[in-house]
């Protein structure tokens, strides 16, 4: 009974001696390989969330999770690099907080009426980031609805800066508009 109030406490380390071969014997030895082998289960989970948080906290993409009420529930590191923030600062915050007002609307309704009613569907977004200096920025945010996975519960959005693609695309509008001037002119 002690040991198994030790083990039910989380000392998975504790084993029973195995004085006899009788029943009770054979209990402890059962016993021993149970905790033996829920020590070895943790251990794994441990390395395995261990694996996982260090994949999200070193990538250079900004991840986070969404709950259905629009609020911010988790914000990776990169937060820092990309928008000028601390996860701290952002997490409990509405995602609107930080959309420029004029994108607003536009992913609200994509929001509440395509992410929130179609679950696993990857559906990129772009729109301009507040950073912490007060300027914006151009990003794609690809949602994916993983409300019914209990480990998430939340929308999970993978938040790429993409402002350098948008003043190259400008640049080629430019480019070419006055490609298509000179070609009238002649």
């Amino acid at each position: 009974t002690q040991a198994a109030n030790l083990v039910a406490g989380g000392d998975l380390k504790h084993r029973l001696p195995v004085p006899t071969q009788d029943e009770l014997g054979v209990l402890a030895q059962s016993f021993n390989a149970m905790t033996g082998r829920l020590q070895s289960a943790y251990q794994q989970l441990r390395s395995s969330e261990e694996h996982f948080r260090l994949l999200i906290e070193n990538a250079s993409d900004l991840i986070s999770i969404v709950n259905p009420d629009g609020i911010l529930a988790y914000v990776s590191p990169a937060v820092s690099h990309l928008l000028g923030f601390y996860p701290s600062e952002l997490v409990g915050k509405d995602l609107s907080e930080i959309i420029h007002p004029d994108d607003r609307q536009r992913i609200q309704d994509l929001f509440s009426g395509v992410l929130l009613k179609q679950p696993g569907i990857s559906m990129p977004i772009e729109t301009r980031l507040l950073r912490q200096d007060g300027s914006f920025s151009d990003f794609e945010m690809v949602g994916n609805n993983r409300l019914a996975d209990e480990a998430v519960q939340g929308i999970i959005f993978v938040v790429r800066e993409i402002s350098e693609r948008k003043r190259a695309e400008n640049q080629i509008r430019a480019l070419n508009a006055e490609l298509e001037e000179r070609v009238s002119e002649r």
